[in-house]
């Protein structure tokens, strides 16, 4: 028979699990890389929203930390009215007006409107000046946190531009409120609040993939990420880009966006570290093939090392099953079974056992039938002397149904007419023993008709008459029951007798076990055990116990499966 090599079954599912791991490594670092790029397109997306609210947030906080500062400086009458004082007249006569405020004033020092600007401008630290412009006498005066400067002149087309919202510059914007006397309503001049932009620059680096521009309405830049794009480009941009937002605050105007190629770009790191986990999981993957290949070959090779040793007829091989639960296991249960049930069937078939068990089976039945027999008599006798001839008619007739069922019935009987048999003798020792002794028999409806071979209880029950009853005393008791237990059909003894000591029932249990059949003592039991391992198998026969009442507890261990029922088909 051509070997056929393990090692092309091993390269074989090699490759192909290895094409399957590479192939699903794959798919798995396709998903990866999608999936983190939609996760990716997605943070961007989510830090342009957040970029433009923070922006948007930090415009409308300034719009309203000038509001609170025109608010504070009208609760304020003496400061307001300084400051509308500063703004109407020139130096000499605003010097002379706040001096009388200050004669006129019970406190020891004059609160005019410097102190409160600069007060403000420490309060709002992204204040970068405050000018405040005078439209009367078309002066400016810059205020910053460390002082305020002198009066300057102002053209008069400043004013206009002023009027008309054009304040902003790069890198700086403002917010223009008038300054009107609460009396008369009069527009007086106006008071314009100038930020810092550096904010929007630290915005954009924290979400560096997003940019950020920010125009006011005259198209004047305050801040822009995109240095070499104008307001025209970055409208344009922000037209074709469907990734984008535009919000107004006030006078200004907001543009967010974000590359469409960037925005689902993955970072180098993450790449390599996809690729990385990748390439690990299949050197990983091919490790544990091998390994398992290894065994598993392995497993085969001991398969097929046993079937070759078959071929050249050593039916003794028996392989090691792994208790996996695999195939490989099956196979080689049933290779075992196989090589059981082959060698059997050599040996009954070309070695004639079956005939030599047979002839073992007549010399054995033909030791029981004499002492039955030289047994039985004597109880007649014995119970004849004792009382006369009453009974004598029933105890023979009992008699008789036993001794013709041994001559003319067939050696496999039902366990219901051994059960019949056995109750007949036990009425013979009734008659002998009246008010001293009682039987039990529980058969189950399901095993009265299950066939086993005769005579295999009688002599256990004589064996209980002749060692173990006490015929001095009442309340001798012997019980019959019938159950199962998995592939066998369980026939228990108990009685409670004399019974016997641990060390005679192990010694007595080792001799059954070894089925010693040379023996001259109890050879009943010998028998019956020796007739049992016979038929039905080396697992089945006598085994003897102590019962709870502390007599015998005789346990017979006949075979019920399917292979015993065709074995006892041989015993006819």
């Amino acid at each position: 028979m051509h070997k056929k090599k393990s090692k092309q079954l091993y390269y074989k599912i090699f490759f192909t699990y290895t094409a399957i791991l590479v192939f699903t490594v794959g798919v798995l670092m396709v998903y990866f890389i999608s999936s983190n790029k939609a996760r990716i397109f997605e943070t961007n997306l989510d830090y342009m929203k957040m970029l433009s609210e923070e922006a948007v947030s930090y415009m409308e906080e300034c719009s309203n930390d000038v509001g609170y500062i025109k608010g504070d400086l009208y609760q304020l009458p003496v400061i307001s009215e300084d400051l509308l004082n500063y703004l109407r007249y020139d130096e000499e006569t605003y010097q002379v007006k706040r001096l009388e405020k200050y004669i006129a004033s019970t406190t020891l020092k004059y609160n005019g409107f410097e102190s409160f600007i600069i007060k403000n401008m420490e309060t709002y630290s992204n204040i970068l000046q405050i000018d405040l412009i005078s439209y009367l006498r078309l002066e400016s005066t810059s205020c910053y946190s460390d002082g305020i400067k002198n009066r300057t002149t102002l053209p008069k087309n400043k004013i206009d531009q002023i009027r008309d919202g054009d304040l902003a510059g790069r890198g700086r914007f403002s917010f223009l409120k008038e300054l009107r006397d609460p009396d008369t309503m009069e527009s007086v001049g106006c008071m314009i609040v100038i930020f810092k932009a550096d904010v929007f620059d630290k915005l954009q680096n924290y979400y560096s993939k997003a940019e950020l521009a920010v125009y006011n309405m005259e198209g004047t830049a305050v801040y822009n990420s995109l240095d070499d794009y104008s307001e025209k480009e970055v409208i344009n941009l922000e037209k074709d880009n469907e990734y984008s937002i535009k919000k107004t605050v006030k006078d200004y105007v907001i543009y967010t966006f974000i590359d469409k190629n960037q925005a689902r770009q993955l970072p180098m790191s993450l790449l390599l570290t996809i690729f990385g986990v990748g390439v690990t999981m299949i050197i990983i993957g091919e490790m544990c093939i091998n390994i398992y290949l290894q065994k598993l070959t392995g497993r085969l090779n001991y398969i097929l090392d046993g079937m070759n040793k078959i071929t050249t007829g050593d039916l003794s091989v028996r392989l090691e099953v792994d208790n996996n639960g695999d195939e490989l296991d099956l196979i080689s249960k049933n290779f075992n079974d196989m090589c059981v049930k082959l060698d059997r069937y050599i040996q009954r078939s070309y070695l004639a056992e079956i005939e030599q068990k047979n002839a073992e089976l007549e010399a054995l039945q033909d030791q029981i039938n004499p002492h039955f027999l030289y047994n039985t008599l004597e109880s007649i006798r014995m119970k004849a002397i004792c009382n006369g001839d009453k009974d004598v008619a029933k105890m023979l007739y009992s008699m008789a149904v036993i001794f013709r069922s041994q001559l003319k019935e067939s050696d496999v009987i039902t366990v219901i007419q051994e059960i019949h048999y056995c109750k007949k003798y036990l009425e013979l020792f009734e008659f002998r023993y009246q008010g001293k002794f009682t039987s039990t028999v529980i058969c189950p409806e399901e095993y009265m008709n299950y066939p086993i071979i005769k005579f295999i209880l009688q002599p256990v029950i004589e064996n209980y008459f002749v060692h173990g009853i006490r015929g001095e005393s009442e309340g001798n008791e012997i019980c019959i029951l019938v159950e199962s237990d998995e592939d066998a059909l369980i026939i228990n003894v108990i009685d409670n007798g004399r019974g016997m000591s641990d060390e005679e029932i192990e010694a007595k249990n080792k001799e059954l076990m070894e089925n010693k059949r040379e023996t001259k003592k109890s050879i009943g039991l010998i028998n019956v055990n020796g007739r049992l391992k016979a038929v039905y198998g080396e697992e089945y026969g006598v085994l003897l116990k102590s019962s709870d009442s502390g007599g015998m507890h005789i346990i017979l261990r006949v075979g019920m499966g399917e292979e015993n029922g065709n074995e006892k088909s041989n015993v006819n």
